[in-house]
């Protein structure tokens, strides 16, 4: 019998069958052809979420207006010339089984428009950016409820089964249902029945557009978590108006806009599912139609209950199929310890704007498909392969080496297996995500004909002795000790020590640095009850982080009353105290019980150096190439395993 019998209960909504109740939302993928059109990686990436095993799987984030709604680069472009390979992207979904759904959007007054252009919005003003909003007229109105219906019935030519229409995170049509960005006095602005009075006119559009059956999903923010705007109980009172004019209705929450989107894209330091209560509220009211919950949600256990509590009849996840769109399959199976965990790192999306690429930090091939469609296939000729280190590096590398057919040795010098995520286990309130996933590997280990040496250090001697064909080197990194006067291993403790020794940390603690690490050691100790100064060098806290988990960091950082010392170097250790210098050049001193030395990690050299060239094939994975994050680990020892041939 199936362990989640909600989560995979078929739901009929018209004539079109979901095969089970977990949908891929909508996500944006920068990579379309220069001429707008789908391009192969995008048809791939998309096709792998259905093949996955997902029952809807949805394009996310398309602008509805070349002209006057631009949001994103590289762009899918709802026109007739590109119809062919629309449905080519259509069929690619549907083929493997899943429901094929497109949103469509518009930026409204964020929108960044080609040659200058300004925004359109339900007010007039100018951006901090320099940019011109104008506040939409009549015509301007009737024009975008056009571009919606015009792209919505492309969508159904080319073969699409829904649409859904992006009505939260502060887009057009959320923007004038917020009383936030909506003071218009005229028939669209106001009460909440006219500041719905253009969102619904799309619908109505849309739905003539394209006819009965083909279904509309509309998005709505639950609440947009900022002043003045849109509350759980007009959300509510919103869905009722409209539900007899869609099929289907997925709530969200927040904006896509800083600070909002750390809520709209769950954190590490929020609790995992922690928008779901929206949907609930929108189920609860006695709507007619399903509900679509989302929000962090990437364990099958939470899947599970949403569902089978009755507080929404679907839920949606983005960045867990990224990490893993096997994970229906996987669930279902009950292969859970093979599922890439997904970390709530937001490195996917924050990656997105620079580069129009991204990455995903425990998935090497996710948003890569067709670079690396051939890699995944059974070794040409099984090797011995020995690897030093059972970080998540190697074990990451032994997992690949020993799934593609060779036979695996794995060395590690601790007591157990995780490397210095072994910290986690203390930490299961921030987290909880990368300790999971640590869990998952040695779980996964321990699965596969893997051999695990404990205590047990990989020398050169036994290399040569043991002659493997190949060796893998992921023996990690130690912590930085800079130049500091008094500096001593005797007078700090590390962060990693804190988090594995936390009851022998003293009340007043004195963090010398301010890096991420820092920053969320800080976090740690002041939320167990400690009081945290942080001295940070930069004039940034975690200034390394990503623009989303950086805010997270900085937010929680004032939430527990950290004191943060920025611009501020630490030019002395002594017993119990620290001397620093501010920017200025002004000496103190500040005094704790506990001295904690978070100024990063460097890679082991000479270890590594020891064993480099000591088997045919060799390579050096993770923090003992360079220190970094957990992408540099899992990366590196995926590569390296299939580099074995």
């Amino acid at each position: 019998m199936n362990q989640y019998p909600h989560l995979f209960q078929p739901l009929r909504v018209k004539n079109v069958i979901f095969r089970n109740r977990i949908f891929s939302s909508p996500h944006m993928l920068c990579y379309a052809n220069w001429d707008g059109s789908p391009s192969l990686q995008m048809i791939k990436f998309f096709e792998e979420k259905a093949k996955g095993g997902c029952a809807m799987v949805t394009m996310g984030d398309t602008p509805v207006d070349e002209v006057n709604g631009v949001g994103i680069p590289r762009h899918i472009k709802l026109i007739d010339q590109n119809v062919n390979l629309l449905a080519e992207l259509a069929y690619a979904i549907k083929k493997n089984g899943a429901v094929a759904s497109f949103e469509l959007n518009h930026p409204g007054n964020t929108a960044r428009n080609p040659d200058g252009r300004p925004a359109w919005g339900p007010d007039g003003f100018v951006r901090p950016d320099g940019c011109t909003v104008l506040e939409m007229d009549e015509d301007m109105i009737a024009h975008t409820v056009e571009c919606y219906a015009k792209a919505a019935a492309v969508l159904k030519r080319a073969g699409w089964d829904m649409c859904i229409l992006h009505g939260a995170h502060g887009w057009l049509l959320g923007q004038f249902l917020s009383p936030a960005y909506n003071h218009r006095t005229d028939r669209f602005g106001g009460s909440l029945e006219n500041r719905a009075r253009f969102p619904i006119m799309v619908i109505e559009a849309v739905r003539k557009a394209v006819g009965p059956d083909f279904l509309i999903d509309y998005r709505v923010s639950g609440e947009e978590m900022q002043e003045n705007g849109l509350t759980v109980d007009e959300c509510v009172a919103f869905v009722k108006m409209i539900e007899d004019k869609i099929d289907m209705v997925h709530v969200s929450a927040g904006l896509d806009r800083m600070p909002q989107a750390i809520i709209t894209h769950p954190n590490t330091y929020l609790p995992n599912g922690c928008n779901v209560k929206y949907a609930e509220a929108v189920k609860k009211s006695g709507v007619k139609i399903p509900v679509t919950a989302i929000g962090g949600i990437n364990t099958p256990e939470m899947a599970e209950e949403i569902l089978a509590s009755g507080k929404a009849d679907a839920v949606a996840m983005c960045r867990a199929l990224i990490a893993d769109p096997y994970w229906p399959k996987k669930v279902r199976a009950g292969r859970l310890n093979e599922i890439h965990q997904c970390l709530r790192c937001t490195n996917c999306l924050a990656e997105m704007h620079p580069t129009d690429q991204f990455h995903c930090d425990v998935n090497p091939f996710s948003g890569h498909e067709v670079l690396f469609q051939d890699l995944k296939s059974k070794a040409a000729r099984a090797k011995t392969v020995w690897i030093a280190g059972g970080g998540p590096g190697g074990m990451t590398a032994a997992i690949t080496a020993a799934e593609r057919g060779h036979t695996v040795t794995l060395f590690e010098m601790g007591e157990r297996l995780g490397g210095l995520l072994n910290y986690t286990d203390k930490d299961q309130k921030f987290k909880r995500d990368l300790h999971l996933f640590k869990e998952k590997l040695v779980a996964r280990v321990g699965e596969l004909p893997i051999q695990v040496k404990l205590n047990t250090k990989l020398t050169p001697d036994m290399v040569k002795e043991g002659k493997p064909d190949a060796l893998l080197i992921a023996i990690g990194a130690v912590p930085i000790f800079p130049p500091i006067p008094g500096l001593t291993a005797e007078a700090v403790t590390t962060g990693y020590d804190c988090y594995l020794h936390p009851e022998q940390v003293g009340h007043k603690v004195v963090c010398i640095g301010g890096g991420l690490v820092g920053a969320e050691t800080a976090i740690y100790l002041a939320d167990l009850g400690h009081e945290v100064t942080v001295v940070e060098m930069n004039d940034t806290m975690a200034a390394e982080a990503n623009m989303h988990h950086g805010t997270a960091v900085r937010q929680m950082l004032d939430k527990l009353h950290i004191k943060c010392l920025t611009s501020t170097k630490c030019v002395g250790v002594k017993p119990g105290a620290i001397d620093v210098e501010d920017a200025e050049g002004k000496r103190s001193t500040l005094t704790g019980d506990t001295i904690v030395l978070s100024a990063g990690y460097r890679a082991r050299t000479a270890e590594v150096d020891a064993l480099l060239g000591l088997a045919e094939d060799c390579a050096v994975i993770g923090d003992c190439k360079k220190a970094f994050r957990v992408r540099g680990a899992t990366h590196d020892g995926t590569f390296a395993a299939i580099n074995l041939g």
